[in-house]
């Protein structure tokens, strides 16, 4: 058993330069990228279901762009937004279709960018074999394949991570001025994703700092090389920077908003009561950020996060095996650093600390959107760990059975992954409740579907409001909105559609104007379509209520 640990936790670990790949190599990488892209892609129009409001926001500001309204940042609707995820929609929608389908493809394309740029990262730390194995547990990771179908910004947390960290350590291994100034380039356009990046140049600034330390880095020789970096770094960042010194709102303002060191307080005000930021305490601040911390490192294999629309509510990241394995990495990596100094173990730890303390740092706790691009350092360290398990195997075991735990390993994790992800998260109803999937979507859908066939359509006023529905219907232009003292009737010489809801008609109720009662009075009217919502307790599905009725004459 003293071997065994010994061999476990061996203090070796740093940086190799990658081998020459041959075909069999190439081959199995492609089968990598074509699960990859099938976990992305799969029923991306069902899973996840329906649009979350967010989500709805990011495709607005994408179909702005598609209209030619160009912007460094965004912040209609009260809430800042980098500018490259929307830029990316826009492209898309120009060149396709305003669709809740075209943007969540958007997001699939990034994902499995970052699966690609993962290889030649994993290939720094491991074996050929061991790099392919690692994308491949990548490629199916539940964590990083939910937010790669979802259109959401921080979804461009990890590919771009990833390109900074490998141009960054491909520039070391050439030491070439055009490396240099490429990974400079990328570590730019981190800033322009999402605010948790913005670690990004405190990182890189750090391994600089520690491979000059080490002497594996001269800053003497160097200089120019480091120089180029930090300048095309800047000259990237410069149209952000400028806007950032001409409206500093949205450098602070997202960042007050979920800060652990403000809390919000109900004041008396001349015109009411107020609701204002004001600072914590020292001690409200360190009980909040150690709560926190305590959540956060709970969230690998024990408790994970709750919020439906990120994850299967409370699921931790690993399962109780692989969850072992990634603080066995953790482990590994922390004796490493300890016992060698070696850059390998300091690497790790601060691309996935630094995202971790995204989280820690900002309210609800365990938030694993904000550390969204720590997922490939928690798989590098997952991989880490089964790598040293395997080779720390005893000589007295038999070979065959050494050989076969890796794979074993790996596929009961892709397995579990895919089925929590396309078997249990979808058809969970919190997670149904989050995405608005029937309050909101599915009526979007049957309105979208019948507005060509009809005239006009009328919705109630609430619904036409809402984000979700008028992003999933912005292709029709024949779309009114109503309200609960309007009496519904059919415009002469024309047909139309009218979508109820429950909220609508009772609205009307309330109103003393019987909507339902004068659209059934219609000549030639019929119903089309009835939507349902479905009633759960405490996230079980306990029945179905009538939510939305759509109604159609010609």
């Amino acid at each position: 058993m003293k071997d065994f640990l010994s061999r476990l936790f061996s203090p070796g670990l740093e940086i190799r330069a990658p081998g020459k790949l041959g075909i069999k190599e190439w081959l199995t990488f492609a089968a990598i990228m074509l699960l990859a892209i099938a976990a992305r892609f799969l029923k991306l129009d069902e899973i996840p279901p329906g649009l979350w409001y967010d989500e709805a926001l990011y495709a607005l500001d994408g179909y702005k762009v598609s209209q030619g309204h160009w912007a460094i940042f965004f912040d209609e609707h009260g809430h800042p937004r980098e500018p490259l995820f929307p830029w990316s929609l826009g492209l898309a929608f120009w060149l396709a279709e305003p669709t809740v389908l075209v943007a969540r493809c958007v997001s699939a394309v990034w994902g499995t960018l970052a699966v690609a740029l993962f290889f030649p990262v994993a290939r720094r730390f491991f074996p050929e074999k061991w790099a392919l194995a690692a994308t491949a547990a990548f490629a199916v990771f539940r964590w990083h394949v939910h937010f790669s179908r979802t259109i959401f910004r921080a979804g461009l947390a990890s590919p771009l991570m990833l390109l900074a960290v490998w141009l960054f350590l491909r520039w070391r291994e050439r030491k070439r001025s055009v490396d240099a100034a490429l990974c400079g380039a990328a570590i730019g356009a981190c800033l322009y994703t999402y605010i948790s990046l913005r670690i990004v140049p405190a990182l890189v600034t750090l391994w600089i700092v520690w491979l000059a330390w080490r002497g594996s880095l001269s800053l003497r020789r160097e200089w120019k090389q480091i120089a180029l970096l930090y300048g095309t770094a800047l000259l990237v960042f410069l149209p952000m920077g400028i806007d950032y010194l001409r409206h500093p709102e949205h450098l602070t303002g997202r960042t007050g908003e979920i800060s652990m060191f403000e809390k919000t307080v109900t004041r008396q005000a001349p015109e009411g009561e107020q609701e204002v930021r004001v600072p914590k305490t020292a001690g409200e601040a360190a009980a909040g950020l150690a709560e926190n911390a305590w959540l956060v490192a709970k969230t690998w294999f024990i408790r994970g996060d709750h919020v439906a629309k990120h994850n299967i509510p409370y699921r931790p990241v690993f399962d109780p095996v692989t969850g072992l394995l990634f603080f066995f990495g953790l482990c590994i990596c922390f004796w490493a650093l300890i016992r060698t100094w070696s850059f390998a173990g300091l690497m790790l730890l601060t691309w996935f600390g630094g995202f971790a303390a995204a989280s820690v740092f900002s309210f609800g706790a365990p938030n694993i959107l904000r550390m969204q691009g720590a997922s490939p350092a928690v798989i590098l360290l997952m991989m880490l760990g089964l790598y040293r398990l395997v080779h720390a195997w005893p000589a007295g075991c038999a070979d065959f059975a050494r050989r076969a735990v890796a794979p074993l390993v790996l596929v009961f994790f892709g397995a579990l992954q895919m089925w929590d992800y396309f078997g249990t998260f979808p058809n969970d109803v919190r997670v149904r409740r989050e995405f608005t999937a029937d309050v909101f979507y599915e009526p979007a859908r049957a309105v979208d579907a019948i507005a060509p066939e009809v005239d006009k359509v009328y919705v109630p006023e609430e619904m036409a409001q809402n984000l979700q529905f008028r992003f999933a219907t912005i292709r029709r232009d024949n779309i009114l909105s109503y309200s609960p003292g309007d009496v519904l009737q059919l415009p002469q010489g024309e047909s139309a559609a009218w979508l109820l809801t429950l909220r609508s008609m009772q609205l009307a109720a309330e109103a003393g104007n019987p909507q339902e009662e004068q659209l059934r009075a219609v000549p030639g009217v019929r119903a089309m379509e009835f939507i349902t919502m479905p009633i759960d307790e405490k996230g079980r599905l306990i029945g179905f209520q009538p939510w939305a009725e759509l109604w159609v004459a010609r």
